[in-house]
Formats: structure tokens, C-alpha cells, sequence
């Protein structure tokens, strides 16, 4: 399975609203907030959530790429949350706690369709645990 989804770009709303109040203020603070909105649309439009057989990926920047990645089989939990001003245009975020040692929260920011991403990824980490044979354990200190 291939699939790749990016957040929306309703998440730069507030920089538009800015923009007319900046000029206002001052005209080069004006341009100055243009030109962040700019950055802002393509630092975007390069973010991406990719699923892929074993391993769903998030690749994110502009100039320098990040590249983070967790296997269906770590991921321990999923939450789907929707926030007041997120829920208006109909977008979500999926919070997922994984085992892996590097990205033990991999959040999915501003996602239309969240309970279906949330079903596809439990779909997911059943299918690769049986194939695999993997089984869950956790430890914890009650100390």
C-alpha cells in the first residue's frame, strides 16, 4: 500500500488574517509577513505522511529534509482529537504512541478524515503483529 497525505493548509489562516493588519502597522512589516506566509505554504506543501507495507513516514522540510519513520508493529496507541477551530473546517489530529526509540509520539497535525486514518492504522498494526507473529508487552516499575 502507497498513500501519502499532507496537513491542510488551513493551518495558515492566521498569517492571512495577519498580513492586512501588518501593512497597516508598518509596510515593510507588511512585506516581512508576505514573505513568511510564502515560507509558511511551502514548508507545507513539503510536509508529508506516507504509508507504505511495513512503515508509515513523515518527511518534512523545506531546505534541510527530515525523514522519520515507525513501523506499523511499534505503534502501541492511537488518539484521534479534534480541536474547536480545527473541527469548523472538519480537520483532525491523530496523536500515535509508538515503541520506537526515537519518535515515541508521531502526530499527524491537521488531517481531514481522522477516524478513518485512525481505522486504517489499527488495520495496519493487526495485520503486521499476526504476519510477523509479534505480540505486545508492556513492563511497568510500580514502585
Amino acid at each position: 500500500m502507497n498513500l501519502s497525505i499532507s496537513p491542510s493548509r488551513w493551518t495558515i489562516v492566521g498569517w492571512i488574517i495577519i498580513i492586512p493588519a501588518a501593512f497597516v502597522m508598518n509596510p515593510f512589516l507588511g512585506i516581512l509577513s508576505i514573505v513568511s506566509l510564502t515560507y509558511k505554504l511551502l514548508e507545507i506543501s513539503c510536509w508529508k505522511y506516507e504509508f507504505y507495507d511495513e512503515v508509515m513516514v513523515e518527511k518534512k522540510g523545506v531546505f534541510n529534509i527530515t525523514r522519520e519513520e515507525v513501523h506499523y508493529s511499534r505503534i502501541k496507541s492511537v488518539m484521534v482529537e479534534e480541536p474547536f477551530l480545527m473541527r469548523l473546517v472538519g480537520l483532525q489530529v491523530i496523536h500515535v504512541i509508538t515503541s520506537e526509540q526515537f519518535k515515541p509520539k508521531f502526530t499527524f497535525y491537521a488531517i481531514e478524515g481522522g477516524e478513518h486514518i485512525k481505522n486504517l492504522l489499527a488495520g495496519l498494526v493487526k495485520i503486521t503483529r499476526k504476519e510477523s507473529g509479534l505480540r505486545e508487552l508492556d513492563i511497568f516499575n510500580t514502585n
